[in-house]
């Protein structure tokens, strides 16, 4: 499996976050919808912001 160039790039420009290959293979098994070997960026973040909604999180933790 292989972590898309456009997602690795919004995870690394939005997130500052750079990936192992088994970090990489858990986002697939988790966040491929599809099953096609790519994640959609904006779907990934709509299942982010629908588990951790931003009135949950702390501002200061």
């Amino acid at each position: 499996m292989y972590l898309g160039s456009q997602f690795k790039r919004c995870l690394d420009t939005n997130l500052r976050l750079r990936l192992s290959s088994t970090e990489e293979e858990l986002l697939f098994s988790k966040y491929d919808l599809k099953g096609d070997g790519t994640i959609c960026y904006r779907e990934f973040c709509d299942i982010i912001n629908r588990k951790y909604p931003e009135t949950t999180l702390t501002p200061h933790p």
